[in-house]
């Protein structure tokens, strides 16, 4: 198994299934991934149950990672790394086999109150890990809670309005400076930075069509 290049992002990821998506919010009705979806039939076919997504991930061994050279690792362009408690101590054993790797790894997997201790508990102290809390409108009131739990947080609204927190705002680099040829390979700031708990705020970057399902979203989840 060879993880995939992703060139907008300037790093390897390996993606999951549409069946991981166990923590969903009205704002997932809305992600770029479904606008993938609706374009492109080879993008359909690698994130249906079963598909290429599922397979490469259950390929997924320690000793996989550990023969990378040093560099960033997104875990999840599309799925949700964090399905089950189960991958907590699987994603661990990754992580400690490949000390040179970083592995980049958003998650809504917060939402699980197991799975967030166990993350807490065996991977947000290692050195080799950005993990960030996956937020959105729906979600936004548990910012301040997420921070002080020791999770960086990576929020979007469809509005692109600034997060309301008490918490330490940086913008994405990349998103806020779409065609300015930055990627996440080389960014310091937002996701990567070292030191306390941030929130990266990211600019909205789907479509019309995009934002508007998901204020529908949102506004049916709230009533």
């Amino acid at each position: 198994m060879v993880a995939r290049f992703v060139e907008a992002l300037g790093v390897r990821a390996v993606d999951r299934g549409a069946g991981s998506c166990t923590h969903r919010t009205a704002g997932c009705a809305g992600c770029y991934v479904r606008r993938q979806l609706r374009q492109y039939h080879d993008t359909r076919a690698c994130f249906a149950a079963g598909g290429k997504d599922d397979r490469e991930w259950s390929d997924l061994s320690p000793s996989y990672f550990a023969g990378l050279t040093p560099q960033r690792f997104r875990l999840c362009t599309r799925g949700e790394p964090f399905s089950t408690l189960s991958d907590v101590g699987r994603i661990a054993s990754w992580t400690e086999a490949a000390p040179g790797v970083i592995f980049w790894i958003p998650t809504r997997g917060w939402r699980d109150p197991q799975i967030k201790a166990a993350v807490e508990r065996e991977l947000l102290p290692r050195r080799n890990v950005r993990i960030l809390a996956s937020v959105d409108r729906e979600t936004a009131g548990e910012t301040d809670r997420l921070l002080a739990s020791g999770w960086s947080v990576m929020y979007f609204d469809p509005d692109n309005r600034k997060p309301e927190t008490t918490g330490r705002v940086v913008k994405c680099r990349k998103t806020w400076n779409h065609g300015a040829g930055i990627t996440c390979a080389t960014c310091r700031g937002g996701c990567f930075a070292s030191g306390s708990p941030r929130v990266v705020w990211l600019r909205f970057h789907g479509s019309h069509g995009d934002a508007e399902a998901i204020r529908r979203a949102a506004d049916r989840a709230a009533s």
